[in-house]
């Protein structure tokens, strides 16, 4: 932004029909950051594991 803020969005949220293993996960957060075509803007992203 302007202020030189670091900016937070919800790009997508996937339901995942299998199990909520890694590979899963990942799968699902490649498939937005393809669909939205950021993959040269992302600095880092974080999950929950509970």
């Amino acid at each position: 932004n302007l202020d030189n803020r670091p900016q937070k969005s919800v790009l997508g949220l996937r339901e995942l029909l299998d199990r909520h293993i890694g590979e899963n996960i990942a799968e699902q957060i490649f498939t937005v950051v393809r669909e939205f075509e950021i993959g040269d803007k992302l600095s880092y992203f974080t999950l929950d594991n509970s």
